[in-house]
């Protein structure tokens, strides 16, 4: 008993130190994204929960902000804007390159938007925040 006590101990010891040298999992999330030298506060989605939440219910996203949708594996990510109160571009990344963009999309569209290539991030921002984005250009994270 007293082997399985140190054992379990010594585990946790090692969890907790290897936490603190690596830092929680909250810091390493990116803080915010930068493209064409305009950058915005982030508001990270990483949770089934979070994720289908997204901006949902909300009266609007601030200026200078955006909401980065994180996915553990690439996938044909599908979008939607249920409801949602405000237009949004949607900008759907391959680790920090931009593979599509939805533009302009209104709010409360019926629309399910899921486009034929891999993602394993999805950036939304206010509509027109993406006008000078194109596929194939990449965005910058900063912690």
């Amino acid at each position: 008993m007293k082997k399985k006590i140190l054992l379990l101990g010594t585990v946790l010891l090692l969890g907790v130190i290897s936490w603190w040298l690596n830092g929680s999992s909250f810091e390493r999330l990116p803080r915010q994204v930068a493209f064409h030298s305009q950058s915005y506060a982030l508001e990270v989605a990483d949770s089934n929960q979070e994720r289908a939440k997204g901006l949902g219910g909300r009266a609007s996203l601030c200026e200078d902000c955006a909401m980065l949708f994180l996915f553990e594996t690439p996938g044909e990510r599908a979008f939607w804007m249920k409801e949602m109160r405000f237009p949004l571009d949607i900008i759907w990344l391959f680790d920090g390159r931009v593979v599509h963009i939805e533009r302009r999309i209104v709010s409360d569209a019926e629309t399910v938007y899921r486009p034929a290539v891999l993602a394993n991030q999805v950036l939304e921002v206010n509509a027109g925040e993406a006008d000078l984005l194109g596929v194939g250009d990449v965005v910058v994270f900063a912690r």
